[in-house]
């Protein structure tokens, strides 16, 4: 605290204490260190002074008579010296000030706190805006990555040409054509990493009707099956696999995927006598006429 230590002015101490003996500058110096540290006026009672600074003998107790009429002033609370009172109401005026600017600091700091605990919490709470529909050069169809977005949005309609229309509504000329099989769309920009299937409404086919259903009775996921088939089709034609489907499911092999993959690889020779027909369901059609005995 400001208070632990006391300001001592050599010079004015000398100048007021010249012509006391070394005993009366200890009595002195004795009562305003005490007059200092209880930051209160030295009491009226002679007998209770005499005993802060352990006065016992008649001449010691004349000095103190002398340093209080001296250097003090008595009033109804007690002894009080004027330099020692200026000197306490400073550093009480410090010390409040001190405290003031402290409390002020905090509650500034706790204020700051909250607000950014209420920031936090209205964040987690408080939704989002959803984003605005980009406006684009057409002013028509929404424009993406891919390709435009057919008007009934359930479409992916690519761009035609020697440009690629991006997310931005912008046209970006391309250096060269991306090449993708024929009669197929591309999926994504990397060129025919993967391909459109048939629309449910499309007509049933043997690749992607019955060789997906063959697929899957054999244990396999309908989006590994999918993707199994897509792998054959770009690597052995549709035609050929086709061919080794409508074998695969005249053979009645239990484990079909093996059985086509074999097929494929030529490791294992057809065996299927379909009689021309172009479709797993002729050949079930006809089979099951035969064997009923029509």
């Amino acid at each position: 605290m400001l208070s632990h230590w006391m300001p001592f002015y050599t010079g004015d101490y000398l100048r007021d204490t010249r012509g006391l003996t070394i005993q009366q500058h200890g009595v002195y110096f004795l009562l305003l260190t005490n007059y200092w540290d209880t930051k209160s006026p030295l009491p009226l009672d002679i007998d209770e002074v005499c005993r802060i600074v352990g006065a016992f003998s008649t001449q010691e107790r004349e000095d103190i008579d002398l340093i209080l009429c001296k250097f003090f002033k008595r009033k109804s609370d007690g002894f009080h010296q004027k330099k020692v009172d200026f000197l306490l109401e400073q550093v009480e005026e410090k010390r409040r000030k001190l405290s003031d600017n402290g409390r002020k600091g905090a509650q500034a700091k706790a204020k700051q706190l909250l607000k950014q605990k209420l920031s936090n919490c209205s964040s987690k709470w408080v939704s989002k805006p959803q984003p605005q529909p980009e406006v684009f050069p057409s002013g028509k169809e929404p424009l993406t990555s891919l390709g435009v977005l057919s008007p009934t949005g359930k479409e992916l309609l690519f761009p035609t040409g020697k440009e690629r229309l991006t997310s931005l509504g912008a046209s970006i000329p391309q250096t060269q054509p991306e090449v993708f099989p024929s009669g197929k769309e591309p999926l994504t920009s990397l060129g025919a990493s993967a391909f459109v299937l048939p629309s449910e409404n499309a007509a049933r086919d043997i690749v992607w009707a019955d060789g997906l259903e063959l697929l899957m009775s054999s244990g396999e996921n309908e989006k590994a099956a999918r993707r199994l088939l897509g792998m054959m089709v770009k690597k052995y034609t549709k035609e050929v696999v086709e061919e080794a489907i409508l074998d695969t499911v005249v053979k009645k092999t239990g484990d079909p995927t093996a059985y086509l993959n074999g097929v494929l690889n030529g490791k294992i020779k057809k065996t299927r006598d379909t009689h021309g027909f172009k479709t797993v369901q002729e050949w079930e059609n006809h089979k099951a006429l035969f064997e009923g005995g029509i």
